[in-house]
């Protein structure tokens, strides 16, 4: 029952990963147009207005909801490794999953926050 509970527990971390995946890319090409490279994608333009600022800060907090969502599908693949319902084999590829999808949440995260910083940056300037 507990295999069951936790293979659950990692299927919806995972689809959840996907979902919110997808929705920043979405957010991201809209938001800056198609770009032939990432580093165009992350240019920052200080004639943004407040509304571009309130979706980077809603990008920031969604981020933040992502990475808790994954750490808890990480803790919970541990708890269920460390109680024996789980392989050696499944643990360690899990775990490189959630891992490399927590390090890239991460990068995510601390980009999102300094344009956020910037853009806070600026208006205090121009004031």
């Amino acid at each position: 029952m507990d295999f069951v509970i936790a293979s659950f527990s990692i299927g919806l971390g995972a689809i959840a990963s996907v979902l919110f995946r997808r929705i920043r890319t979405q957010r991201i090409a809209k938001m800056y147009g198609i770009k032939k490279s990432p580093k165009q994608a992350y240019s920052f333009d200080t004639s943004k207005n407040s509304s571009d600022l309130e979706m980077m800060k809603n990008e920031l907090d969604s981020l933040q909801v992502e990475r808790s969502i994954i750490a808890g599908s990480a803790r919970r693949v541990d708890e269920t490794y460390r109680d024996g319902k789980l392989s050696k084999l499944e643990f360690d590829r899990l775990m490189l999953k959630y891992g490399d999808d927590l390090r890239k949440c991460d990068e995510e995260i601390e980009h999102a926050r300094s344009v956020v910083d910037l853009y806070d940056l600026n208006a205090i300037k121009n004031n």
